[in-house]
């Protein structure tokens, strides 16, 4: 970098990433598919939202007692929500994706609540990425194509971003940025579980005492 110059990103889109503990997942793992395979066999249904084709759960909270709702409960609680204030509090829903061979889930946003994320259980090789798109793709295209690839790498200007999944990795987002499941061109399920988070107690008109329905960070 040259002397006297600094590029300070401004207003950036915050990607909070947490990764269990692989002996704890491996652990874990079977108890977890087995638990998405049988609310599938219960609803087996499902919903029809962003997903083209694949299994979409019913929704259920995470006040739910369930390894899932535990798995959750814990990443959540070691990554964005140390980042919180402690006023805050948080309300999680969450759903169970099973994208079959050759399944997807359209461009889509998640309106009506702040934050938004996916723990992957089970992720095959080229099982269909995550893909985000800017917002601001489209105004800035001249600027942000005219930037050196190492700049581009170094600050994250690009038109879209990409997360391979992993499993026993999860990502919480802004509800707000746009973005698709590739479809699963593996011979495999690829299972993950996606989620949304409404933010309250930030201001000073909010009551904890009566949202109930709210979970203290931990």
């Amino acid at each position: 970098m040259r002397r006297n110059y600094k590029a300070r990103l401004v207003f950036p889109s915050i990607f909070h990433e947490y990764i269990f503990k692989k002996v704890d997942f491996k652990k874990d793992k079977k108890d977890l598919i087995d638990f998405c395979y049988l609310q599938k066999e219960i609803n087996s249904k499902g919903l029809t939202k962003s997903n083209y084709g694949g299994w979409h759960s019913p929704v259920y909270s995470i006040n739910n007692d369930n390894l899932i709702s535990e798995y959750l409960k814990k990443g959540l609680g070691k990554s964005v929500f140390t980042t919180l204030k402690k006023t805050v509090a948080a309300k999680i829903e969450y759903w169970i994706m099973i994208n079959s061979p050759n399944t997807y889930n359209l461009a889509h946003t998640h309106p009506n609540c702040h934050l938004s994320g996916v723990f992957w259980i089970k992720a095959p090789k080229n099982s269909g990425d995550l893909k985000f798109m800017n917002s601001l793709a489209h105004v800035n295209y001249a600027e942000n194509n005219s930037y050196v690839r190492q700049f581009r790498n170094d600050t994250n200007v690009f038109d879209c971003f990409r997360y391979i999944p992993t499993e026993g990795h999860m990502v919480t987002f802004p509800s707000s940025i746009m973005h698709e499941v590739k479809p699963n061109k593996s011979r495999y399920d690829r299972i993950a579980v996606s989620y949304n988070i409404n933010l309250a107690g930030w201001d000073d008109n909010f009551d904890n005492d009566e949202s109930s329905s709210y979970i203290e960070k931990k």
